[in-house]
């Protein structure tokens, strides 16, 4: 067993010092950026997107090489395929819509990265599979996971903070219909790598089973199908963008 004060489990010590730091890290960053101009603040937002797309690939590769995480997954799949890591889960998916929002000043990309980008995140980090909890945060595997999911939060949320991205009430049902969309093409090639044989166990978006992820199981046990249980799970976005809308109009006097 590691040392006990390095071992992360979701809401314990680890967990608490992580969003302590980059509360801090991104407070700082907020009062360095709240006077400078919009374009100053894209770039750096396009930046600090930049960083996180090659520090992704890199951990992905260094995770291929993990004897420990191939027993535990890669053996089950028959290997290490980078047809596993695509970016097109519901969090690191993100990781190109935030730049691409703020390049093109798409306010649905903008705000599908605002709305949906945390919650998929933080389902990762709260919600993790046996490979990426209960173990020291030290261990590459887990430095590479955590620091992704937790920087795509806050990057995602960022975006409103600093004024790039500011909630609406009308954009709220147009990026839920544009996330269920998304999900299905997302589940249609999902499917395809699993009957060509390319990626016999591709899960993209969890569209295809829960994968021990414990708020997903939940509706996989009333809508034992693939796709359709998650619905329900788009439909719960929808009061959440609304009210999400009106937590930011309210503390910034909107």
């Amino acid at each position: 067993m590691e040392k006990e004060k390095f071992v992360y489990r979701p809401f314990n010590g680890v967990f608490w010092a992580i969003i302590a730091f980059l509360l801090i890290a991104y407070g700082a960053l907020f009062l360095l950026l709240r006077n400078c101009p919009m374009q100053t603040r894209e770039i750096v937002m396009l930046a600090i997107s930049v960083c996180l797309v090659v520090y992704y690939f890199i951990y992905k590769y260094r995770l291929s090489r993990d004897k420990e995480y191939d027993e535990l997954y890669y053996s089950k799949v028959g290997g290490f395929s980078w047809w596993y890591e695509l970016p097109l889960h519901l969090c690191n998916i993100n990781m190109f819509l935030v730049p691409l929002g703020i390049l093109f000043h798409n306010r649905y990309l903008q705000g599908f990265a605002f709305f949906i980008g945390p919650v998929g995140a933080m389902m990762a980090i709260l919600m993790p599979s046996t490979s990426f909890n209960n173990t020291s945060i030290f261990k590459e595997r887990m430095r590479g996971y955590y620091i992704t999911h937790f920087l795509i939060t806050f990057n995602c949320l960022f975006l409103a903070v600093i004024g790039i991205y500011d909630p609406r009430y009308s954009d709220v049902l147009p990026i839920a219909l544009v996330g269920m969309l998304l999900s299905f093409i997302i589940y249609v090639f999902s499917m395809i790598l699993r009957k060509k044989g390319i990626a016999i166990k591709a899960n993209y978006f969890y569209t295809v089973e829960p994968e021990e992820n414990k708020l997903l199981e939940f509706f996989h046990r009333f809508i034992p199908y693939s796709f359709l249980y998650l619905i329900p799970v788009f439909i719960l976005f929808i009061p959440y963008m609304y009210l999400l809308t009106f937590i930011f109009n309210l503390l910034t006097g909107r």
